[in-house]
């Protein structure tokens, strides 16, 4: 309760920027998890800037958009939690996350294969060239259509917190943002690629060469 309180106060105050010092240190874990998740619940709804303080790499992780990774007092390396992850900038770094968990992390934008990465023919993009299934792409890359070979099919959606046993064995539309632990379970249970959407544009392909080089060689340089 004490520290529920101290983390009220803290996010009441009309301050610009809040520094947090090992707020939730002393916590058991799974207090110290409840807290996390209302400290990131209190930032969406009141927008505040926050330095936080913390030893523990996943806590950053998790709650941080922007981390900066610090040896002697010195910024090693700073960015968003995926960048960190993925392309650490010494060893001091490297070996810093080399046990993070790279599901809880990465996300889809940060994983993709870009459009500029597809093979384009005028105004359609294959997104699977193994089954031969290419998306139509009207002016700003919006989808206008998708076919397998010479056959029209359709995209299932899948927006974040649909039950992913619900979608059948067919490519699927997804946000850019969708978490890899997400992207790994959609493409076990359907079978296909997702093609992934920021708005109302494809931006790009996740598959199996995408996620295996995150869950393998995320540290390889």
């Amino acid at each position: 309760m004490q520290q529920r309180v101290g983390l009220a106060r803290a996010l009441a105050m009309d301050g610009d920027i809040l520094l947090m010092d090992e707020p939730f240190s002393a916590l058991d874990p799974l207090i110290r998890q409840q807290l996390q998740d209302e400290l990131l619940v209190l930032q969406r709804q009141l927008h505040k800037t926050i330095v936080f303080v913390s030893h523990d790499l996943d806590e950053a992780l998790k709650i941080g958009t922007r981390i900066a990774i610090m040896k002697d007092g010195r910024i090693i390396q700073h960015g968003k939690p995926e960048e960190i992850v993925l392309s650490p900038a010494d060893d001091y770094v490297r070996t810093f996350v080399a046990h993070t968990n790279p599901l809880n992390v990465l996300c889809g934008q940060s994983l993709m294969r870009g459009l500029d990465q597809c093979i384009r023919q005028n105004d359609e993009i294959c997104f699977d060239q193994g089954r031969d299934c290419w998306i139509g792409l009207s002016e700003g890359d919006v989808l206008k259509g998708a076919r397998q070979g010479s056959n029209v099919i359709d995209l299932q959606r899948w927006r974040q917190g649909d039950p992913v046993e619900k979608l059948r064995r067919e490519p699927t539309l997804v946000d850019v943002s969708i978490r890899m632990r997400d992207a790994l379970q959609i493409r076990y249970q359907t079978g296909h690629k997702l093609v992934l959407q920021e708005q109302d544009r494809v931006v790009g392909v996740l598959g199996d060469s995408e996620l295996y080089h995150a869950l393998l060689g995320k540290n390889l340089g």
